[in-house]
């Protein structure tokens, strides 16, 4: 017997119940359908968060409290003063620098009330993240201890209904009431963080009137002209080591990271993540392959007398078992190209939805996953087939035909 007859044969024995087949591949469709899902939104959200981190400039560092090594004590994350900022700024190493204070409050104006994060910070944050402002302006250096604040476009629609008509109103952050100097131009979200629900603060007011410490959440530095991002870092390593009386770098109390080296790990982690979810996926192919193998061992039994006829007619243990073997493969392919057509069509609902809450996801399906995902399939009822297949082909012919 062909192969091509084998085929033949057992889409023919397949369509006689339809239910049954349907039913047997669910499995298989469910984990292809799973796997590409899977192996889309980890692609999606990689290509997020490279982007986003590439937005802030491969030089751009990050200094935050706590140590890398070990476990850090708790005093270490309120290790960061401003005035290590004071000190960085001045080093011929840096270019732009940003100290960072931030919180979650409650912004209160008219009658309305919204939730806001708050960030306490200098003029420079909006060098180094280059947003602009919509009306009004931005924070200038007279502003460093002033109850003033420039709030996020959504703030403003939601409070004022119009930029323009935000300001010089007053806003209320807590308890404390601030006069609006501007609106920052809409910037959409980014890590799932809506960045126009932002607002912004000096600094100097931050900590005294909002946070009522004298730590910083972290610093965004750049480096001064002819500087590379390497060298800013060891510039400010040292620097920190001396003003915090740290000898052994194992002891450090903080840690620099650049938008370069942050993009890498994410990529690791995206990646890691990912294969452990399409592995879970999978597991789904496992079943449903187990669940093939089952109901071809039951189609062996009930068709025993078919078997026998055939093997009367002239076909040998080799074209039985060809012909279970293709029964098989059938089922796990129909299951596979179902799965991909599912997995393809969930991908991208899913990617709609999640477009919804976060600027430039997109919907990314790999061809290869596609593909390796339908030869997984097919190769999963070759395996679970066998089984079943030679128990077929090592009937007796005689037994066969007196089967009832």
């Amino acid at each position: 017997m062909r192969t091509t007859d084998a085929l033949l044969d057992a889409l023919r024995g397949l369509r006689q119940k339809p239910g049954r087949s349907f039913l047997t591949t669910l499995g298989i469709v469910i984990g292809v359908a799973a796997v590409i899902v899977m192996l889309s939104l980890g692609k999606g959200a990689e290509n997020v968060i490279m982007s986003e981190l590439e937005s802030f400039g491969p030089n751009t560092l990050f200094l935050e409290p706590g140590g890398t090594e070990g476990v850090s004590q708790l005093a270490s994350f309120t290790a960061l003063k401003q005035t290590d900022a004071e000190a960085l700024a001045a080093l011929p190493e840096t270019g732009a620098l940003a100290p960072v204070l931030f919180i979650d409050e409650i912004a209160n104006a008219g009658g309305e009330q919204v939730n806001v994060t708050a960030f306490g910070s200098t003029p420079a944050l909006r060098d180094i993240e280059s947003f602009g402002v919509q009306a009004g302006r931005f924070l200038e250096s007279e502003d460093a201890s002033a109850s003033v604040v420039v709030l996020g476009s959504k703030i403003a629609d939601e409070l004022f209904g119009a930029p323009a008509d935000a300001l010089g109103q007053e806003v209320r952050l807590g308890r404390r009431a601030f006069r609006v100097i501007g609106v920052a131009e809409p910037r959409g979200s980014q890590f799932f963080m809506d960045l126009d629900a932002y607002v912004y603060v000096p600094l100097q007011t931050a900590a005294d009137k909002l946070f009522g410490v004298d730590y910083l959440t972290y610093v965004m530095l750049t480096p001064s002209s002819g500087v590379s991002a390497d060298q800013l870092k060891e510039a400010v390593s040292a620097a920190i080591r001396v003003r915090h009386r740290i000898e052994d770098p194992a002891d450090d109390d903080f840690h620099i990271t650049s938008a370069e080296e942050a993009a890498s790990i994410v990529s690791s982690v995206t990646l890691a993540l990912t294969l452990f979810l399409t592995a879970v996926a999978g597991i789904s192919l496992v079943v449903g392959g187990i669940g093939i193998m089952n109901i071809m061992l039951v189609s062996v039994t009930e068709r025993t007398r078919e078997i026998g006829l055939r093997m009367a007619v002239g076909a040998t243990r080799r074209d039985i078992q060809r012909q279970f073997l293709a029964e098989a493969v059938v089922l796990t392919g129909a299951g596979g190209l179902l799965g991909i057509a599912f997995g393809i069509g969930a991908a991208f609902l899913t990617a709609i939805v999640i477009a919804h809450y976060q600027d430039g996801w997109q919907f990314v399906i790999s061809p290869q996953a596609v593909v390796v995902s339908f030869v997984v399939a097919a190769g999963t009822g070759l395996i679970f087939g066998i089984s079943p297949a030679r128990r077929a082909a090592r009937l007796n012919p005689i037994d066969a035909l007196r089967y009832e």
